[in-house]
């Protein structure tokens, strides 16, 4: 498990501190998280449902039309939970599916890590497959790393991120 994390020397906004003023800072940076799952649902959207509409055309058959316009109407209605907030001592990390709460005191490390989810396979890679895009994973004390898919991002916003929510933890954990 690596103990370095981001720092690409890029616009990195370090949060000291545990001011409001800091916080808000955070929070803000946080608003990027969930942008992506929206854009990506809403291109598969786009794509996807003149298709299903040309196929019901043809067919007449709107039962069946109508289960495969669900799927893509499902992810955009989930995509639009997708986010992330902090306040003074925890993370929230809202998923498609489920909510990830961490306070900063039982997390030893955010990590920048590549996108590993539903958008490109799982693969987990940086290949052409994943785009560029990053994820944060989360070290906590007991030894686990969870993984957040739903923190998918771009490069220098995920390391913006591990660097401004790495500067929350307590001195200790990053040693």
């Amino acid at each position: 498990m690596p103990n370095t994390v981001g720092g690409n020397g890029r616009r990195t906004r370090v949060v000291q501190g545990e001011g409001e003023e800091a916080l808000r800072e955070l929070n803000e940076d946080l608003r990027m998280v969930g942008r992506l799952p929206r854009v990506l649902t809403a291109i598969l959207s786009i794509v996807f449902l003149p298709i299903v509409w040309v196929g019901w055309m043809n067919s007449h058959h709107s039962s069946i039309a109508l289960a495969f316009a669900a799927l893509p109407i499902a992810l955009l209605l989930y995509a639009v939970r997708v986010r992330a907030w902090a306040t003074s001592d925890t993370l929230t990390v809202r998923s498609y599916l489920g909510t990830y709460v961490f306070t900063f005191a039982d997390v030893t490390n955010f990590i920048d890590v590549p996108y590993s989810g539903m958008w490109n396979r799982f693969s987990g890679t940086d290949t052409w497959l994943n785009f560029g895009v990053r994820m944060i994973d989360v070290a906590l004390e007991d030894g686990r790393t969870v993984s957040l898919p739903a923190s998918l991002t771009t490069r220098p916003a995920c390391s913006r991120l591990v660097d401004a929510l790495n500067a929350r933890l307590p001195q200790s954990a990053l040693g």
